[in-house]
């Protein structure tokens, strides 16, 4: 049930958000038209929503498989899309739903290899832009934040792009090492059953001597019946 909710919750803040912001009042020169938010929001929550069951489909659909970069792209492009049409409803730069863009930027920097993850950050500092020429908030006052908020964006894709393609091919390494392991665990085994099949040798016993042996190794070792020595050299 809270995976469900998950798409939902970031709609329901902003409308939250928005109602407060009407009732109390905000900034000068900032109007928060609700409806237009509703409206908005509500495609919002169903942009996140497949994006969020998008890797789930795709798994089970190998047809939608072959083509989950171009969808990704495309779900996260109406992801920035509606964002920009928030911002314009809520003010601009001047309001505080600009913000969103950092969930849409991290989110595509984390599915998406570098460059394409720096276009992102490249359109949402321009959907800022926009967002505060429409809302009529683009003036001398606002350009210093949209100068901070442009120039972070791109960096921060750019950056976390980095860091989770490093992750992800720490992942990768690491499951073809655990794979190699269980393919040289699995040949020793083979080797002493043929061994303990022979009565003037049995009983054989394997020992697994290295001069590191990782847990996951020992683990396996030890499932097997493999003896493991560290050995000192």
């Amino acid at each position: 049930m809270l995976g469900d909710a998950g798409p939902a919750a970031p709609g329901c803040a902003c409308m939250a958000a928005a109602t407060v912001m009407d009732t109390v009042g905000s900034a000068p020169g900032v109007h928060v038209h609700l409806l237009a938010l509703l409206a908005w929001t509500s495609l919002g929550v169903v942009v996140a929503s497949l994006l969020t069951l998008l890797p789930i489909i795709a798994r089970r659909t190998p047809s939608l498989l072959a083509h989950i970069v171009g969808i990704r792209f495309v779900l996260l492009a109406a992801d920035m899309i509606w964002i920009t049409a928030d911002v314009t409803v809520t003010g601009g730069v001047r309001g505080p739903f600009w913000i969103c863009y950092f969930g849409a930027v991290l989110f595509a920097a984390m599915s998406m290899n570098g460059w394409q993850s720096t276009v992102f950050g490249v359109a949402a500092s321009g959907g800022i832009v926009v967002a505060s020429a429409l809302s009529h908030t683009l003036d001398r006052n606002s350009v210093g934040v949209l100068l901070l908020v442009g120039v972070s964006f791109p960096l921060m894709a750019w950056f976390t792009s980095a860091l989770s393609s490093a992750v992800r091919e720490m992942r990768r390494a690491a499951r073809v090492e655990r794979t190699a392991l269980e393919a040289r665990v699995a040949e020793l085994t083979r080797y002493l059953e043929l061994m303990n099949r022979d009565p003037h040798l049995a009983p054989v016993v394997g020992v697994f001597a290295a001069q590191e042996i990782k847990p996951q190794a020992r683990t396996l070792a030890k499932d097997r019946g493999i003896r493991c020595v560290t050995l000192d050299y």
